[in-house]
């Protein structure tokens, strides 16, 4: 891997500034830099050369870290230009150049909210490699989920009521992102968005909603068992929420399993008692 000499990268990012308002040839530009750092010795472990391996520079961190300094006045000045050059990064699968565009998204003034979430709804497909999926739904929503929150929780809302368990499974991923963003203080408006999966979702999504469920109680115990209570309250006994929250039972705190448990049906399986991986 070539050595990264920080004075001349910068140089090199400085250049790629005049390229800024032409997107495809920012895009080609980035694209030879990425190459000139990339590690032409890697190679994959046998299990992974059989896998379908997403097309990758392998590039040390700093030279993302070093870009995205680089992009983010850019992006606040000229926010129309950003945009076009996210369009343009995002259309090469490597993922270190969909990577930049997520960060864009996600360092777009509010201004462009709109553009902004055209483009998530566009480019998080359910069929994309979850690799793109995490990076667009972490990277691409920052500032949305600080300055727009009702926005995004809108857009996860559509995917979550889709009747595709493809869609759902996008909705489930982007709320366990948000869930486990600690600057995300506002978790009561997170809790309605489950109910619906909770209730009904097939069995398919039941381990991403696990997910879900475990980290909203890491994040805030005392709401998340509230809100448990609530739901197990009123639930049938073969109603997805009593199974997932048998299997998460062992996980949680002594004193929260003590409340739960009167609410779960004693009519599920054994294998429903064993928590989840």
């Amino acid at each position: 891997m070539p050595a990264v000499q920080l004075t001349r990268l910068r140089t090199q990012l400085q250049d790629l500034r005049w390229h800024f308002t032409q997107p495809e040839a920012y895009a080609a530009a980035l694209r030879g830099l990425f190459e000139e750092y990339s590690d032409l010795t890697y190679r994959p472990s046998p299990a992974l050369q059989s896998a379908n391996i997403l097309p990758s520079f392998h590039i040390p961190p700093v030279i993302l870290q070093q870009l995205e300094l680089s992009l983010f006045p850019l992006i606040q000045e000229n926010p129309s230009a950003a945009l076009a050059v996210a369009d343009a990064l995002w259309r090469d699968d490597h993922i270190e150049m969909r990577r930049s565009a997520a960060y864009i998204l996600g360092q777009t003034p509010t201004s462009h909210l709109n553009e902004v979430l055209n483009r998530l709804t566009l480019w998080c497909r359910p069929q994309e490699a979850r690799t793109y999926l995490e990076a667009l739904l972490t990277l691409g929503s920052q500032r949305l989920r600080r300055e727009a929150p009702k926005a995004y929780l809108n857009l996860i809302y559509t995917w979550l009521e889709d009747p595709a368990p493809a869609a759902k499974s996008l909705g489930l991923l982007a709320l366990h992102g948000l869930v486990q963003d600690i600057s995300f203080e506002n978790l009561p408006l997170l809790y309605p968005l489950l109910t619906s999966p909770l209730q009904k979702a097939p069995n398919a999504l039941h381990a991403e909603l696990q997910q879900v469920v475990k980290a909203l109680m890491h994040r805030s115990p005392n709401e998340t068992t509230f809100y448990l209570r609530q739901v197990l309250g009123t639930a049938s006994a073969d109603s997805p929420v009593q199974r997932i929250v048998r299997r998460l039972l062992p996980t949680f705190s002594p004193e929260t399993q003590e409340k739960l448990r009167p609410l779960l049906h004693s009519s599920l399986s054994a294998a429903d008692e064993l928590p989840s991986a």
